[in-house]
């Protein structure tokens, strides 16, 4: 298997849909290891569906690859149905990334609980619903915590140039300034960061942008940030 030829190919389709994608895998003969360069497959799980996007993406793969997409609705519906292609693809997927729902649908399939009968596809339904309902409640926290951490960094630098220009500035205009705000250059560089990441945050309704982010390493930039200030206000520097 040419690892890096398919990772190539891999980048091309995050690139593309970035946060929209929920799950990348390899099929069909090409998860059972029968790959030759004429044969890659990918299953690709988005958000919504855009075919003007794929049609896109299609023209900008390798022509070996062979591209299956279906919005993350359709994709759930025809695995809790059983359809036989559909499962046939998740048996033998190798999962290149998931946020968790084509491991979930997988383990499933390979412990055949899906699809067994009617009672049985209610249950798969209520699992389904639960795993994206706690996927949903750590976004949920991780969010608000984020945007806390936002605001709080956005209170103290607004206190530390408001004396000096005799008026508030806005987090946009903050952010626009920052090169040229003469304060501690760590407080800048974690405000830039943490700007950036709450638009990143803001901009999609899903959880993957921050899974890999420590919210309480930031609440502890806050803490550690806020005695700065409260030092600098003291001895009269704001």
């Amino acid at each position: 298997m040419n690892q890096e030829f398919i990772q190539k190919n891999a980048n091309i389709i995050h690139r593309t849909f970035g946060l929209s994608v929920k799950a990348l895998a390899l099929v069909g003969s090409t998860s059972r290891k029968e790959i030759s360069p004429k044969d890659v497959d990918f299953l690709l799980v988005i958000d919504e569906m855009d075919n003007q996007k794929v049609k896109n993406l299609r023209n900008m793969l390798d022509k070996e690859i062979d591209l299956l997409v279906f919005d993350m609705v359709g994709f759930l519906e025809r695995s809790i149905k059983g359809t036989p292609y559909v499962i046939s693809l998740i048996k033998d997927s190798q999962i290149i990334y998931d946020v968790g729902i084509l491991s979930a649908i997988k383990r499933l399939v390979v412990r055949e609980v899906l699809p067994k009968d009617t009672m049985g596809s209610v249950v798969n339904t209520l699992l389904l619903s639960a795993a994206t309902s706690l996927m949903e409640a750590k976004w949920l926290k991780a969010r608000a915590l984020l945007g806390a951490c936002f605001n709080s960094f956005t209170c103290m630098l607004q206190a530390l140039t408001a004396r000096s220009k005799q008026s508030i500035s806005t987090p946009k205009e903050l952010y626009e300034q920052i090169d040229s705000i003469t304060i501690d250059r760590y407080l800048l560089e974690d405000y830039r960061q943490l700007y950036e990441l709450k638009k990143l945050v803001d901009s999609k309704d899903s959880l993957e942008p921050i899974l890999d982010v420590s919210v309480e390493e930031w609440i502890q930039k806050c803490e550690d940030a806020l005695s700065k200030v409260l030092i600098m206000a003291k001895k009269k520097e704001m």
